[in-house]
């Protein structure tokens, strides 16, 4: 199907991102940045790229409730958050995520970040544990995990 280009939001706490990165400079769609309060002091304003700067908590992360408000209240309906482990589960540790495909590939990398962190539970009753469709790619396998129905903790 043809159509705009969706806006891409990148979470960007403390004002790291090259204003030159690609991602802003090639003008395919809208783009916003997400910030702490704070951050790039000076101010790292990046031309054509709308800023949103939200208050962060004692362990200066920004609540992931408080960007899904904040994009919303842009007209923002459907989010796909495509991020590394630590994203990604404070997104769904918010109960904000209504699918999550998780892609498994037979490769052992030894030690490394884990791919979620979410809060801890005291028994495997309290795990989460939704309903899922799993499809082969290949040698990998993608979980798609129905997390909007709640079936879970």
């Amino acid at each position: 199907m043809d159509g705009d280009n969706p806006a891409r939001v990148a979470i960007d706490p403390d004002g790291r991102l090259d204003p030159a990165c690609h991602l802003f400079a090639d003008g395919a769609a809208p783009s916003l940045v997400v910030r702490r309060a704070g951050a790039g002091a000076g101010g790292n304003a990046i031309p054509g790229v709308e800023a949103i700067t939200l208050p962060a908590d004692e362990k200066d992360r920004i609540d992931p409730r408080a960007i899904v408000q904040a994009l919303r209240a842009r007209g923002f309906r459907r989010l796909l958050i495509e991020g590394g482990g630590l994203t990604v589960s404070r997104f769904v540790d918010a109960g904000i995520v209504d699918r999550l495909h998780v892609t498994v590939a037979p490769l052992l990398i030894g030690s490394g970040r884990p791919a979620f962190t979410l809060a801890p539970i005291g028994t495997l009753d309290e795990a989460l544990r939704p309903p899922s469709r799993t499809f082969r790619l290949g040698d990998d396998v993608l979980f798609d995990l129905d997390l909007g129905s709640r079936g879970t903790r």
